[in-house]
């Protein structure tokens, strides 16, 4: 991914979305999430960042999102997330968690509950 950078001294210049300045990072996950109409699992999330930075860390994308969700606070948006389950071969029950962009329609409306039960 190319980030624009500052002209005179090539230092990467914040990225915009929603009104909200987010730094380069923040940006690549905002936009990922919100790219994804049904949202995007905790393995897809981390393979699309991955390919940015390989240092990146399952422990570091969930600070970036509290992150987000910090700066988007007052605006009515917010990354939510959602749990889902199934049963394999019974190893009990596994799943992992789904990360969607809740828009200010979504926020407070159960759509987390909506999601994991259909």
């Amino acid at each position: 991914m190319k980030w624009k950078k500052c002209p005179t001294c090539g230092h990467q210049l914040e990225q915009v979305r929603i009104g909200i300045h987010f730094t380069p990072m923040q940006a690549l996950v905002f936009d990922v999430v919100s790219e994804s109409s049904d949202g995007i699992d905790t393995d897809a999330l981390m393979d699309r960042m991955l390919n940015v930075n390989d240092n990146f860390r399952r422990n570091t994308m969930y600070v970036y999102v509290s992150n987000i969700n910090s700066l988007l606070e007052g605006t009515g948006y917010r990354i939510d997330k959602y749990h889902t389950t199934s049963r394999n071969k019974g190893s009990g029950a596994l799943g992992t968690w789904v990360y969607y962009l809740a828009k200010p329609r979504d926020v407070g409306s159960g759509r987390s509950r909506e999601l994991a039960s259909s």
